[in-house]
């Protein structure tokens, strides 16, 4: 009796889909999947080099909805193409050890395939060379399964040469789980890149993965990080990703860390760092024409080489924009409809900045970040309009700015020096901070919170 239960422990044990060892020997029964007595198994498959299914298409060839393929460690170089729904590929290795590798075409493929799951794997493109290639494409035919990916190391590369847009990782129908993933996307021509495009009327979750985009590319050539870009119905969540770019596109391109342009968008919590070392724009968030997006907890950080890099730019959709920090250029686009009321967001400047209407239409915390504290400020005040801010300076400073017939801006009740407040244009009532006295440690520069801005059309200056 005990070796009865030895032996049932032994084979419970190699049923389960660990990662802590690789499983590898013939199957059983020739033909067959792994079975055991009692129907232990009877729904896994295993691929490696001694079993009956030698390459990962072999065992989709013979796999049944609901089934689970098992890969060991090594590199399959072979288009991946799911065969039913419900299907879970895994790897038992690592997944820096255990690789799906393909030089042109599609290297993994859900096809209309639903609630099918690939996890554990790198999975790479090393040569694209046309728009039809990538390197994960799912069309989920599902209104409510998912596809997922999850655990994975994905990298694309175009081919020398190479002039097509390269896509990462496509989605045109269904709903799509890309779940703590490292992907690494290089543009090595003058081209445009699709990191993660997404155009399915669904739900898409990006969730606690790392995106790095390289783009060296010269030209107006677009970039796109996480994007669902679909009509009513479409739902992203993009939730605790980092995303790291590196971009020389130049003249009319345009970048987009996450293209929020779903039905309802759900950007949290996300780190982003955009770097645009030629003249293209940048933007770390964008909203879609008429679409609703909800921007809580981000730390965006956009630069470019010409000074314009937008922490966002909310197109002609509606934004909440709530606790987010930013830096580097610190400007943010025209357009749509913006609520800020719930929770001031930070804005942390390194360079000179020119704030935008929009900006002084938005609760803001700001900080000089800038060495010595010698970080410009100026915002444009409208001669019909009349701004009235409350800038808190410090614990015991209290700003109160208003462009009034004469430019005075007073610092407690008192007038400030020219050296310490200089308006750089009267006829519009541009101001332009070079100080703002000296900080409570003894530092010179501003920090101004509860920075609002209320604008009333007064007909004339006030």
């Amino acid at each position: 009796m005990k070796r009865i239960l030895s032996i049932l422990t032994i084979l419970l044990i190699l049923c389960l889909p660990v990662t802590s060892f690789a499983i590898c020997g013939p199957a059983p029964t020739p033909g067959g999947d792994w079975v055991f007595p009692g129907g232990f198994c009877d729904n896994i498959l295993l691929v490696c080099p001694t079993s009956e299914y030698e390459t990962i298409g072999a065992a989709m060839n013979a796999a049944d909805a609901g089934d689970i393929i098992l890969v060991a460690e090594g590199t399959y170089a072979e288009s991946v193409v799911f065969s039913h729904d419900n299907i879970t590929l895994r790897a038992q290795g690592s997944a820096e050890n255990t690789t799906i590798s393909r030089i042109t075409g599609t290297t993994v493929s859900f096809g209309t395939k639903s609630g099918c799951i690939l996890d554990g794997f790198t999975v790479e493109l090393t040569a694209s060379g046309n728009t039809a290639d990538e390197v994960i494409y799912s069309a989920n035919d599902s209104t409510t399964d998912y596809n997922t990916v999850k655990n994975c190391i994905i990298t694309d590369v175009n081919a020398a040469a190479s002039t097509f847009g390269l896509y990462g990782i496509r989605i045109t129908d269904g709903n799509f789980a890309l779940l703590n993933n490292k992907i690494t996307i290089s543009q090595t021509n003058d081209s445009a890149v699709y990191a993660i495009w997404n155009t399915a009327v669904n739900t898409s979750k990006y969730i606690e993965n790392t995106l790095t985009i390289d783009q060296d590319s010269v030209g107006a050539h677009m970039l796109s990080g996480f994007n669902h870009h679909a009509g009513a119905g479409s739902i992203m969540y993009c939730l605790e990703n980092t995303l790291i770019i590196d971009s020389t596109h130049t003249a009319a391109g345009i970048g987009y860390g996450i293209y929020a342009s779903a039905e309802w968008n759900y950007v949290n919590d996300n780190i982003i760092d955009a770097d645009a070392s030629g003249t293209g724009e940048m933007y770390g968030l964008y909203t879609g024409t008429a679409k609703t997006a909800e921007y809580t907890g981000n730390t965006v950080e956009v630069t470019t080489g010409d000074g314009d890099g937008e922490w966002a730019n909310f197109g002609v959709g509606t934004s909440y924009v709530n606790g987010n920090t930013i830096t580097g250029d610190g400007l943010m686009g025209t357009g749509g409809t913006i609520y800020a009321d719930r929770q001031a967001n930070t804005l942390a400047l390194t360079t000179d900045t020119v704030l935008t209407l929009p900006q002084l239409q938005t609760s803001y915390t700001i900080s000089n970040q800038g060495a010595g504290g010698e970080v410009d400020l100026t915002w444009p005040i409208p001669p019909s309009y009349t701004i009235c801010n409350r800038v808190y300076v410090s614990e015991n400073q209290v700003m109160e700015c208003g462009p009034n017939a004469g430019g005075i801006v007073y610092l407690d009740g008192t007038p400030l020096d020219a050296d310490d407040c200089v308006d750089t244009d009267a006829a519009t009532g541009n101001f332009h901070f070079v100080c703002s006295g000296q900080r409570d440690d003894g530092t010179w520069g501003w920090d101004f919170s509860s920075f609002t801005g209320s604008f009333l059309d007064t007909g004339a200056t006030d």
